[in-house]
């Protein structure tokens, strides 16, 4: 069964839908022949703030797919073979445990950074800076498939950083912070 276009879930797994702030689309898969194609993976990316070539990579670094851009359509993801939205969902589902959520708080607003050549998320919510997934880089009490996908992913988001918009929304802006060393204490004589 196809999911209806437009439902939202929750970004982080197994939060309520109807209480949880972050919410993605569900991924929606059309099949022709032995392809499946996701129709949504440009806005999932968003959502997420994470680039479409970020998942276009894990999902092959997991599941060992071969992708594709659609040619016709920009924002859609082709895959060799005939793959159910609930496994592609489960998949992104890991991405995003190892790659977005805080390991400090749980909140996705994070963006990615490299420090002493590892992979980091700085969290936009709680303030502190982490290795991608924690102190394991996401890879403890997972499948040794897992474990490789995790390694292969960091690896190639450490190469292409700096040369790809691997942040997909406003978390990848520096933007204004207020100033904090203008600010004056009032006194007595101000009011």
């Amino acid at each position: 069964m196809q999911p209806t276009s437009g439902q939202r879930i929750p970004i982080k797994k197994g939060e309520d839908p109807n209480t949880y702030r972050y919410m993605m689309p569900r991924v929606s898969i059309r099949h022709s022949g032995n392809i499946t194609t996701i129709t949504n993976i440009s806005e999932i990316a968003k959502e997420i703030g994470r680039s479409a070539s970020c998942l276009r990579q894990w999902l092959m670094a997991l599941l060992g797919l071969t992708t594709r851009i659609d040619p016709k359509n920009a924002n859609d993801l082709q895959i060799k073979g005939h793959h159910e939205a609930s496994s592609i969902q489960d998949s992104i589902y890991e991405f995003i445990n190892v790659f977005v959520i805080c390991p400090c708080c749980g909140n996705p607003e994070t963006t990615m950074f490299v420090q002493n050549s590892e992979l980091n998320l700085q969290c936009r919510a709680c303030g502190r800076s982490s290795p991608a997934g924690g102190p394991s880089g996401g890879a403890r009490g997972k499948s040794k498939q897992a474990q490789k996908a995790v390694q292969k992913e960091t690896t190639w988001i450490l190469k292409h950083i700096h040369s790809e918009n691997l942040q997909s929304h406003s978390l990848q802006s520096d933007a204004a912070v207020e100033n904090l060393d203008d600010f004056e204490v009032p006194g007595p004589d101000m009011f």
